[in-house]
């Protein structure tokens, strides 16, 4: 779920011409944790994925509904 989670956070950062870099300054972290993240190599904190989602204009129930919906196309 975490991978997919991070699919769609970078799927969605790339639309909005945002870098790992741009995103990690106003989350205030390192830009190679949003590489982790985005690849689902860590698990994303609930508070911080919150925050991602607004930087991003995402709706956060929605963004976990969307990434859960891919995950379960990509299994079948």
């Amino acid at each position: 779920m975490y991978a997919a989670i991070g699919m769609f956070l970078r799927g969605t950062r790339l639309s909005h011409n945002l870098t790992q870099l741009a995103v990690a300054k106003r989350l205030k972290v390192k830009a190679v944790q949003i590489s982790s993240y985005e690849l689902g190599r860590t698990k994303v904190p609930l508070l911080l994925f919150c925050q991602w989602c607004q930087v991003l204009n995402l709706d956060p129930g929605e963004t976990l509904n969307r990434a859960y919906g891919a995950m379960v196309r990509r299994s079948s």
